[in-house]
C-alpha cells in the first residue's frame, strides 16, 4: 500500500511537471500538449527534447500498473492460486484493474491540461476525443506488452527496461507517413498521432488504427492469460 501511494504521488508530481514545462516552452500548443507537443520534425536536439518531455509520465504510469501486476505471482493471490482458484478469472481481474489505472491516469493528465495548460491552438471536440483515445490505447498496449514479457522472462525489471527503451526508440525513429505497417509495429508513435503524421494515408479514418490498437490489446491479454495458466508459480 505504501509503495502504491508513493507511485501515485510521483505520477501526479511528474504530470504536473510536464504541464509546467509545456507552459514554459513559449511555443504554439494545443489544450492537450501532453500528446501534441511531440513531432518528428525539426532539429535532432529539438526532437530529442520533445521526446523526453512527452515521455515523462509514461514510466510512472507503468510503475502504477506493475504494482498491481505483481499480485499475479505474490501475496494473497498466490495463496488463492494454491487453492485451485481459476487463474483465467484472476488474470482478467488484474487486467481490469490495469485498465482502470490507465483510464484514471489519462483522465488526470487531461484534467490537468484543461485546467492549467496554456494554449494558442484550440481543437474541436472530435480531435480531442481522438487524442485521448489514441493515448489511452497506446498506454494499454504498452502495459499489456510489459505484463506478458514479465511473465515470459520471469523478470519484471528486465521487461520494464525493454518496454521503456522500446517506447523511446519508437518516438526517435523517423515517422514513415507512407508506411503504416512500420508505424503500427512501433505503436507508441500512435499516442501522438494527432501531430506526427504516423497515421499515414488514413488520417480521415483514425477509427481503423484505434481498432487495431484495441485488437492488439485483446490479443496480448489472451496470450498473457494462456501463459499465466500454464506457468509454474511457487
Amino acid at each position: 500500500m505504501k509503495s502504491r501511494l508513493t507511485g501515485i504521488v510521483l505520477f501526479a508530481a511528474i504530470a504536473a511537471l510536464q504541464c509546467f514545462i509545456i507552459n514554459s516552452m513559449a511555443m504554439e500548443e494545443t489544450e492537450f500538449g501532453f500528446s501534441t507537443m511531440y513531432t518528428a520534425a525539426g532539429t535532432d536536439s529539438g526532437i530529442i527534447q520533445r521526446v523526453l518531455f512527452s515521455y515523462l509520465p509514461i514510466p510512472f504510469i507503468l510503475f502504477l500498473a506493475e504494482d498491481v501486476i505483481e499480485d499475479l505471482v505474490k501475496g494473497y493471490n498466490l495463496m488463492i492460486i494454491v487453492r485451485n482458484y481459476n487463474r483465467s478469472l484472476l488474470f482478467a481481474k488484474i487486467m481490469a484493474k490495469v485498465v482502470v489505472i490507465t483510464v484514471l491516469s489519462v483522465a488526470f493528465i487531461v484534467v490537468l491540461s484543461l485546467l492549467f495548460g496554456t494554449n494558442s491552438i484550440h481543437l474541436d471536440v472530435a480531435r480531442k476525443v481522438n487524442i485521448v483515445v489514441f493515448y489511452s490505447l497506446v498506454l494499454l498496449n504498452t502495459i499489456a506488452f510489459d505484463v506478458i514479457l514479465a511473465l515470459i522472462l520471469h523478470k519484471k525489471q528486465v521487461s520494464n527496461i525493454f518496454i521503456n527503451i522500446f517506447f523511446v526508440v519508437s518516438l526517435l525513429l523517423p515517422v514513415k507517413g507512407g508506411n503504416i505497417v512500420v508505424n503500427c509495429i512501433f505503436f507508441p508513435k500512435l499516442a501522438f498521432a494527432a501531430v506526427n503524421g504516423a497515421t499515414g494515408g488514413i488520417d480521415s479514418n483514425p477509427i481503423y488504427l484505434q481498432l487495431y490498437l484495441l485488437v492488439c490489446f485483446m490479443v496480448i491479454c489472451l496470450m498473457g492469460q494462456k501463459k499465466y495458466k500454464d506457468m509454474d508459480i511457487y
